[in-house]
């Protein structure tokens, strides 16, 4: 399965449990993450997902895990999700240690449906402010209309870009 396959699980499973935001493959924490949601109290859930074993062993490489699991007492928590999950699609996967900091999920193939075989601890309590969720919401807009002119473009022959705007313009009357 890859990983937008599986992105596309984790989106059903999330909005299923009321969260209000999913977005893919997102940098907003100092790093990209490969599919972020927001609960409905605005707890930022980060999901890292591996199709492999020595992928999922090489992010350990990562300098976002030395942070994910470090103390920060005393300053804000917004660069860290409140929750961290890895999910993984592997031979072994439903067997493998993750660290104390982080939940895992594995793909039920059968059923195309995440099963928690370790719920995710809460990181911090500081839900994400406006400004975070803005960012995400703005990236989703930008994507979504890069995506649609994009595809006009390509199924208009002869259209000129100036016919169809650029994303992030002012519109000039």
């Amino acid at each position: 399965m890859t990983e937008r396959e599986i992105q596309n699980i984790l989106f059903g499973w999330a909005t299923n449990k009321g969260h209000q935001l999913v977005v893919p493959n997102c940098g907003v924490n100092g790093w990209e993450a490969d599919l972020l949601s927001v609960t409905a109290a605005n707890f930022l859930n980060e999901y890292e997902i591996k199709t492999n074993k020595k992928d999922y062993n090489a992010d350990f490489k990562k300098s976002k895990h030395r942070y994910l699991k470090s103390e920060t007492k005393g300053r804000r928590q917004w660069s860290r999700p409140n929750y961290f999950w890895f999910v993984l699609d592997f031979v072994g996967a439903r067997d493998i240690e993750v660290p104390d900091y982080a939940g895992l999920i594995t793909i039920d193939h059968d059923l195309l449906r995440p099963v928690v075989r370790k719920p995710a601890p809460k990181i911090h309590v500081e839900p994400i402010g406006d400004r975070t969720r803005g960012y995400l919401e703005r990236g989703l807009m930008y994507r979504y209309w890069k995506a649609r002119i994009r595809r006009r473009k390509h199924n208009e022959p002869g259209r000129e870009r100036s016919d169809i705007g650029v994303v992030g313009e002012a519109h000039r009357g």
